[in-house]
């Protein structure tokens, strides 16, 4: 277990932030079903894009990487395996964007994962599977399935709370089937945001989906991939601890972040003038220390974000006030529960309700010792809530940063972060 200790110190200077996971893993996965070889540049190789690789590699790609260059020249879709077994470790995003790659191509298939991991990531595809006539063993707490069956055409429907990386999956195997599919998603529909990234991502490399409104999909079949070359632009996600950390801190400056990306997370740049915060959007983003405002902000279209605004929260004048926020519960963790506990461990006022977080900001927060509960987004916000606590924050299990971003705890220390680490067995 890595233990971070984080003594509180301001922010201030600029940071040239890592590419998008979230493009990264989408046009991996296109690149690898594309004919010919594919080259994607500014690329940030974190163990979950690891995982994606080896996964791909599995089912006949080949991957090589250059410093921050990636080269893949992809599988045939035509040819099935007759029997495969992946590994996905902790990492949900890689299997719900694969899940149905390897039903399109593998015969009979191993599924291995963290059991926590591959619960929650099976739970949408059952009802699937019996419409699909795929047959499976799977044991709840396990930590392996077996399947054996195929991805047919037809009409697939999901639940709006379904997480997008799910449908994201089924977008990119359906066009390559023999026949055409139609993909609904019922009830309110979550993270669109999320879709429309991969849908760009599929138009790049020449896969067409048409849309109906933002939930209803008609993908023809007998599509191909196209390779081509794409220069990924930085990650959001990433930027917004950093901007969040000048609200709190002196200045930071984020470079390679697009204000009009199509990453959901740039909402962040919303919030923080919603909540006050001083922003200056040129070529670049910089973020000043502010006096912060509490806002009421339904994060259902902004749902990762959470967690960093509690934080936020914790520090703005009067109540703020996250509703809509029910599928936190379902992330890395119980991402409601965890920033509640542990924010209120070094002293934030948060307040725990079934589907939204409660925060009454002070001015500071005490510092203490907390835990990461194995989840990186949680593990970052505590990090960042450090700037304005009085004594030092400890961070339990902190290791799990690396499965996302391995050189934050780095960045953190070049814009004056305060960091020493240590391993507990």
């Amino acid at each position: 277990m890595k233990v971070i200790k984080i003594t509180p110190s301001k922010l201030k200077g600029e940071i040239t932030l890592p590419s998008s996971k979230s493009f990264c893993h989408r046009t991996i996965i296109a690149s690898a079903l594309s004919k010919d070889v594919s080259t994607i540049f500014n690329t940030n190789i974190s163990k979950d894009v690891e995982t994606t690789c080896a996964a791909l590699k599995v089912l006949g790609a080949k991957i090589e990487v250059f410093e921050n260059t990636l080269k893949v020249k992809g599988f045939s879709t035509k040819t099935t395996t007759n029997n495969c077994t992946v590994d996905f470790g902790d990492s949900i995003t890689s299997l719900r964007l694969l899940f149905p790659m390897l039903l399109l191509n593998c015969k009979e298939m191993t599924i291995r994962a963290k059991s926590s991991v591959l619960k929650r990531a099976l739970e949408p595809y059952f009802e699937m599977f019996r419409n699909c006539a795929i047959e499976w063993e799977y044991t709840e707490g396990n930590d392996e399935i077996k399947l054996k069956g195929q991805l047919k055409k037809g009409e697939y429907k999901f639940k709006g709370d379904v997480s997008s990386q799910v449908i994201s999956g089924f977008l990119y195997a359906l066009p390559l089937l023999n026949g055409d599919s139609v993909l609904e998603v019922v009830d309110k529909s979550e993270s669109i945001g999320y879709i429309d990234l991969t849908i760009d991502v599929l138009n790049c490399f020449g896969v067409k989906i048409k849309r109906e409104g933002e939930k209803k999909f008609y993908i023809k079949g007998n599509q191909e991939y196209k390779s081509t070359e794409y220069v990924l632009e930085g990650d959001a996600s990433y930027g917004s601890f950093y901007l969040c950390g000048g609200l709190l801190g002196e200045e930071v400056k984020c470079i390679l972040l697009n204000p009009d990306s199509m990453q959901p997370d740039i909402k962040i740049l919303d919030i923080i003038k919603e909540m006050n915060g001083k922003i200056e959007i040129r070529d670049s983003i910089k973020t000043f220390q502010s006096e912060l405002k509490g806002i009421t902000l339904d994060v259902s279209e902004c749902i990762d974000l959470a967690p960093l605004i509690a934080v936020l929260g914790s520090f703005a004048e009067g109540t703020t006030l996250l509703t809509n926020a029910s599928r936190l519960r379902y992330k890395e963790c119980d991402r409601l529960k965890a920033i509640t506990t542990e924010l209120s461990k070094i002293g934030a006022d948060i307040y725990e309700g079934e589907d939204y977080l409660k925060i009454v900001g002070k001015p500071y927060l005490e510092g203490g010792e907390v835990d990461s509960w194995e989840d990186y987004r949680i593990a970052m916000s505590l990090a960042v809530a450090s700037i304005r606590c009085k004594n030092d924050i400890i961070i339990n299990r902190a290791e799990y940063v690396h499965n996302n971003y391995p050189q934050f705890f780095k960045d953190f220390q070049k814009l004056g972060g305060k960091i020493s680490e240590r391993n507990v067995d």
